[in-house]
C-alpha cells in the first residue's frame, strides 16, 4: 500500500497548510461539509507549503461552482511555483469539455497531451482528478480512470497547487501518496 504523504479534507475549517498566493481563498460549507473554495473571476493559486517529492500522485475532488470564459480547474504537481508545474487542466470549450495535461516551465505553457471528457465538464459536478508522475511519465485520471499520459522530464520535484482560472472552484479531499517502487 502506498504511504499517504498528505491529505485535507478541510473540516477542520483551516487551511493552514497551504499559501494562497493569488485570488480569493476561504474554507467554506458546500455539500453538507467543508471545501477549499476560490470565489474570484480572474486567477486563483494556491500551494501546499513546505513541501516537496519526485514521485507522487495527488487526488482531489474538484467542483467548478460558475464558468466564465477560457474556464480552467488545475490540480497541480511537482508545483515549484506560480510559473513552474505539471497540471492537470478540467477546460470548459464550446463544444464540451476537456481534460488537459498542461507543463508551465519559467511562464511558459505547453500542452502536453488534450482530450474531449466524455460528458463534458459540468457546472456544478464532482470530478476525482488525480495526477500521477514517476521519472518522466505523468498520467492524469478522472473519476478513477486513465485518461492521458505523456513524457516529459522538465520538472523532477516539487509540491501540489489548486488553480482556478477564470471560474470559481472548490476543491476537497486532497490526498498525496509516495509512488516510490511502483514503476
Amino acid at each position: 500500500k502506498s504511504k499517504v504523504l498528505f491529505s485535507d479534507d478541510f473540516e477542520d475549517g483551516k487551511a493552514d497548510e497551504w499559501d494562497a498566493t493569488k485570488g480569493e481563498w476561504e474554507v467554506a460549507e458546500a455539500d453538507g461539509g467543508r471545501v477549499y473554495h476560490e470565489f474570484t473571476d480572474g486567477e486563483g493559486r494556491a500551494h501546499l507549503k513546505d513541501a516537496s517529492w519526485q514521485d507522487f500522485r495527488v487526488e482531489a475532488r474538484v467542483k467548478v461552482v460558475q464558468f466564465g470564459g477560457e474556464t480552467r480547474a488545475f490540480l497541480c504537481g511537482r508545483y515549484v511555483d506560480g510559473g513552474n508545474y505539471y497540471a492537470a487542466s478540467l477546460y470548459n470549450r464550446d463544444e464540451g469539455g476537456m481534460i488537459e495535461l498542461r507543463c508551465k516551465l519559467n511562464g511558459a505553457t505547453k500542452e502536453l497531451v488534450r482530450k474531449n471528457l466524455a460528458g463534458g465538464v459540468k457546472e456544478g459536478h464532482w470530478y476525482k482528478v488525480a495526477i500521477e508522475m514517476r521519472g518522466d511519465t505523468i498520467q492524469v485520471y478522472v473519476d478513477d480512470e486513465l485518461q492521458l499520459t505523456a513524457k516529459d522530464s522538465s520538472l523532477t520535484e516539487g509540491s501540489v497547487g489548486l488553480i482556478a482560472y477564470k471560474s470559481r472552484v472548490q476543491y476537497d479531499d486532497v490526498v498525496v501518496t509516495e509512488l516510490k517502487g511502483e514503476r
